[in-house]
């Protein structure tokens, strides 16, 4: 999760959390449409987190209700007669319409937690709260006031609000109906039912935090939680305030529309789009995973952390070595040929180009095909030698770093796959030149050229630096001196990590455009 995607869906939770609609079914299906993949346990914590914001929305709203009520059940517990006063009747009777939905999250806690992996459970839930909105607009009188609730309407109230821990079921959807079914009207059902949003929001963010400091990358993941909260209460605040006034003159049968049609539109979606409904692997399955990768791919490590940031928060194991059968599944294999396991499914990341490189002061500007093979055959033993035949190929002549020296050169092990794109593309498979030196990894081939001004090799050209620099080959298709980037699964790829490998796809394509 980003910083954009935790304001937007602290948006979508500060709009939805007060109108009959379910705030969790769009915080499950929003992400779900848009092709969002969050780790199971972050996007749980998310979700009951982010509540937070709303209930802040709620507490400065009735403040000046909440207080009363507050003060007037001190008094009532002072005097020994917690009934007597309005406030502080109202005040238990939230506190016990507030004990089915306590005692519901303590149950179902894992049955919930699941729920919010699925987007088609979603859907018909939200059918259930179309329902419940349908009903109550048709057999509810509305002909009572809030100062007539007793505790067995609070109790069934309540009962209302346990079966809205499930995303789909609106919390304020269900209370209001749960009120208005009993006859009471519409506008202190749902003030009634805000209040009663208080302590179950404020019991569930409390459990919520407990789950958050459990979490890996928590530093990393507050920002979005903080800013998703933020933008949740301010949200809040201004819906709270239209929605009070909206069920004034209004009926629920619009809420109970849109959400039949948002149900349908999550099942016909996951019917045309049967690759999206399959849900995430347990995290403890997948949250960590080894990138095994060859020495020349290290510099790719970077790139796996901004992405591992950007799109998940699993933990890679990375090792300098491509042995499969010493990794612990699941586990990913990183090189620039397809691997020979059948049983490992590869795809395509990028590419890799290789360049022709020497030490920054080496003269040496261009070359052309035959010359380049020339060299590394053999033919040219000492720099003085070649300068002869092809003084253009040197920045303005300049011999005398060259002249007397003896050509250095570099290469690899013949079982690199750099090793055999280059034997390939300039040496037709011929037999390298017996002087050539064999660097055991682009580290050492660097550090090499970096040293030696009479030194010629090849590098990726992601292994560049400013002690280098890059030949020219004028006749050279660079297509052909490149590699592909391949990464292989040990397991079918899941939601958790296609996301981190499309961020790796869209920054290695971007840096080769550029």
């Amino acid at each position: 999760m980003n910083l954009l995607q935790a304001i937007f869906l602290g948006i979508i939770q500060g709009i939805t959390e007060f109108l009959p609609i379910s705030s969790s079914a769009h915080l499950v299906i929003f992400p779900y449409l848009l092709g969002w993949h969050f780790p199971a346990d972050q996007n749980f914590s998310f979700d009951v987190l982010v509540q937070l914001g709303t209930l802040l929305s709620l507490i400065v709203y009735f403040r000046k209700n909440l207080w009363q009520i507050i003060l007037a059940i001190l008094q009532g517990i002072k005097n020994k007669t917690p009934f007597k006063n309005e406030n502080s009747r109202l005040g238990w009777l939230v506190i016990l319409a507030t004990i089915p939905a306590g005692l519901a999250g303590i149950l179902l806690k894992s049955k919930v937690e699941a729920a919010f992996s699925s987007p088609a459970l979603t859907a018909f839930f939200l059918f259930g709260t179309a329902f419940l909105l349908v009903v109550a607009e048709v057999i509810g009188k509305r002909s009572r006031a809030l100062s007539e609730l007793t505790g067995k309407n609070a109790i069934i109230i309540g009962l209302f609000q346990a079966v809205s821990i499930f995303p789909g079921i609106s919390r304020s959807g269900s209370c209001i109906s749960g009120g208005m079914i009993q006859n009471y009207n519409r506008k202190d059902a749902a003030h009634f039912s805000f209040l009663m949003a208080i302590p179950i929001m404020l019991a569930a963010g409390l459990l919520g935090i407990l789950d958050l400091l459990k979490l890996k990358d928590l530093v990393q993941f507050l920002p979005m939680l903080i800013a998703g909260t933020i933008t949740a209460a301010l949200t809040g605040y201004l819906v709270i305030h239209w929605m009070l006034k909206y069920l004034n003159r209004h009926s629920l049968i619009v809420f109970a529309g849109y959400c039949i049609l948002l149900g349908v539109l999550v099942l016909g979606f996951s019917l045309l789009n049967p690759q999206k409904t399959v849900t995430a692997a347990p995290i403890d399955k997948y949250s960590e995973i080894s990138i095994n990768y060859p020495p020349s791919l290290s510099w790719l490590v970077p790139i796996f952390n901004d992405c591992n940031q950007k799109s998940t928060t699993l933990s890679l194991i990375y090792q300098e070595q491509v042995i499969p059968s010493q990794s612990k599944p699941p586990y990913i294999n990183l090189s620039s040929e397809i691997n020979k396991d059948a049983s490992l499914t590869t795809y395509l990341l990028g590419y890799e180009t290789l360049k022709i490189v020497s030490n920054k002061n080496n003269p040496l500007i261009q070359l052309n095909l035959s010359q380049l093979r020339e060299i590394f055959l053999g033919t040219y033993v000492k720099w003085g030698n070649f300068i002869n035949r092809c003084a253009q190929c040197l920045n303005k002549n300049d011999f005398s770093i060259l002249a007397d020296k003896d050509i250095q050169l570099w290469s690899y092990p013949a079982s690199f796959d750099e090793q055999k794109i280059f034997s390939r593309t300039f040496l037709n498979n011929s037999q390298l030149s017996i002087y050539a030196n064999i660097a055991p990894d682009m580290k050492a081939m660097a550090e090499a050229l970096q040293i030696n001004p009479a030194a010629l090799g090849f590098l990726p050209a992601h292994w560049n630096n400013d002690s280098l620099k890059s030949i020219k080959v004028t006749d050279l298709n660079e297509d052909v001196f490149r590699l592909p980037i391949l990464v292989s699964f040990s397991l079918p790829p899941n939601l958790y990590y296609e996301d981190l490998f499309l961020c790796i796809q869209n920054t290695l394509r971007e840096s080769e455009s550029g």
